[in-house]
């Protein structure tokens, strides 16, 4: 597996990219199997928490990009990790199209704030619920299409990690895995592995 990280800006905004192990490193079109994912999106203008009066937040440097249609190709996920403005920046999120293929996935709270905007179809978005282990249907899992007939599919997971007890909901990890498309292998007597 091949994983590309790259730094928008000084905050936390970061565009992982993944592609199998065999793809090329440079390609002008997307190859199967590969992934992007977009994290907490803040590419210009100013935050604020509550009220400007009590904290107001820029850029100190210049962001790699200054908004989501400099990106070659729009990712296929954007992860929102928390409610707060420099995770979930209205600005650069709504500089999507309203009919944007990308898959929003967003903490409860920031579902919430993502909502009240009006802006995306209601199937953009999608709510991580907390991961605990012993609950299903907690982890986000997307199919990546397999190369051939004969080869399996890839998958994506995509998990909220809350930390118990923290009641500024500041602290989260998102887990990630990639698993790549790969190939089925057939045995003598038509046996798989």
């Amino acid at each position: 597996m091949s994983l590309t990280v790259e730094k928008l800006n000084d905050d936390t905004t970061f565009l992982f990219s993944f592609a199998p192990s065999f793809a090329p490193k440079s390609t002008t079109r997307k190859l199967p199997g590969a992934f992007t994912i977009l994290i907490d999106p803040w590419l210009g203008g100013e935050t604020y928490i509550l009220h400007p009066v009590f904290q107001l937040a820029s850029h100190t440097s210049e962001c790699a990009i200054k908004s989501l249609a400099e990106l070659k190709d729009h990712p296929d996920v954007i992860i929102i990790s928390q409610e707060k403005p420099d995770h979930c920046h209205r600005e650069t999120l709504c500089s999507l199209p309203k009919t944007t293929r990308t898959r929003i996935l967003a903490t409860p709270a920031a579902a919430k704030t993502i909502r009240s905007w009006k802006h995306f179809h209601p199937e953009t978005l999608h709510v991580m619920a907390p991961y605990y282990p012993d609950k299903p249907g907690v982890v986000t899992r997307v199919r990546l299409e397999p190369y051939t007939s004969s080869s399996s599919a890839g998958e994506i997971t995509i998990a909220n990690i809350v930390t118990k007890y923290d009641m500024t909901r500041l602290h989260n990890a998102i887990g990630i895995t990639y698993r790549p498309p790969g190939s089925l292998l057939s045995a003598v007597g038509g046996e798989t592995n």
